[in-house]
């Protein structure tokens, strides 16, 4: 849960951030910026689908933690390529970056949502499932966009440094999920062989 949670700060930032570097660094204002982040956003959720008959092609080849360890794969992929996003020096090439992270990234929280109804007793999966509705917001929608107002204001002392704040934080926290994550595959794999059918 804490290498979710580090996801979710990522895209807590980039959500509530976004529409305000759109005007900072491009001069794009709402009229203009609008329908290509949500066309954007719309195909992001779609992809979600194949993304989530992949996972099931893993476990189905006997990957039984396939969900975490895919999402693994996902952040080596999608922290670069976020640093590189923030480099864009044109408003086309800064959304096709942000359109293939939203891509890689939104579907975040149905990978652990998968893997605890895999590991948890059934008598405690609403509890574990209520811990981490509670748990993914606190993260997503107050610490990550606190954090990036907090490197612009005290920081940076610039306004106009927004995509660096944005991109250390998101980097930093995609990385920080990695490395939450790939530790917790090592309990996870023993925990999950024990229910291998027979």
């Amino acid at each position: 849960m804490l290498g979710i949670t580090f996801v979710a700060l990522a895209n807590g930032a980039l959500a509530a951030w976004l529409p305000t570097l759109m005007q900072r660094a491009y001069g794009w204002d709402a009229t203009r910026y609008g329908a290509p982040i949500g066309t954007l956003a719309a195909i992001a959720a779609v992809l979600t689908v194949p993304q989530g008959l992949l996972v099931d092609r893993l476990y189905a080849r006997g990957m039984r933690d396939a969900a975490i360890r895919y999402l693994t794969w996902i952040l080596v992929i999608a922290a670069p390529l976020t640093a590189l996003t923030f480099l864009a020096a044109t408003p086309g090439l800064f959304l096709l970056g942000i359109g293939a992270i939203l891509a890689l990234v939104v579907p975040y929280p149905l990978y652990l949502a998968t893997t605890l109804q895999l590991v948890s007793p059934a008598q405690m999966r609403g509890r574990l499932t209520g811990l981490l509705i509670g748990v993914i917001p606190m993260f997503s929608q107050g610490l990550g966009p606190m954090l990036i107002g907090g490197l612009t204001d005290f920081a940076f002392h610039d306004p106009q440094k927004l995509p660096a704040a944005l991109s250390i934080v998101m980097v930093g926290g995609m990385l920080a999920s990695f490395l939450c994550l790939r530790l917790a595959l090592r309990t996870l794999r023993p925990l999950l062989a024990r229910d291998r059918p027979a």
